[in-house]
């Protein structure tokens, strides 16, 4: 006598996985760059005594990802979501003033 084979269960997607999120868009991230340093260069003097360390490593940081960018017009989520993360950052910065 053959085994029954257990009925197979499916689930249905779940929302949080990658494969549901759109392509991270290029352009995106260019802007994100030059908004950053954008920020970063009109900062006041006072922000930029106290964060001086961490303002500098976000500009270099970010004019690499922005030049990668624009060389391979490809950003992955990775350089996305830190760039995000940074723009946060330097906008509680400068709104410390």
């Amino acid at each position: 006598m053959a085994k029954k084979k257990k009925p197979r269960i499916t689930r249905p997607p779940d929302p949080d996985d990658d494969w549901n999120d759109p392509e991270p868009d290029p352009d995106e991230a260019i802007a994100l760059a030059d908004e950053i340093i954008e920020l970063i260069t009109n900062a006041s003097g006072d922000v930029w005594e106290v964060a001086y360390a961490y303002f500098e490593r976000v500009r270099e940081s970010s004019k690499g990802i922005k030049a990668t960018v624009t060389r391979t017009r490809e950003v992955t989520k990775n350089q996305l979501e830190a760039l995000r993360g940074w723009r946060r950052g330097v906008g509680k910065w400068v709104e410390r003033k």
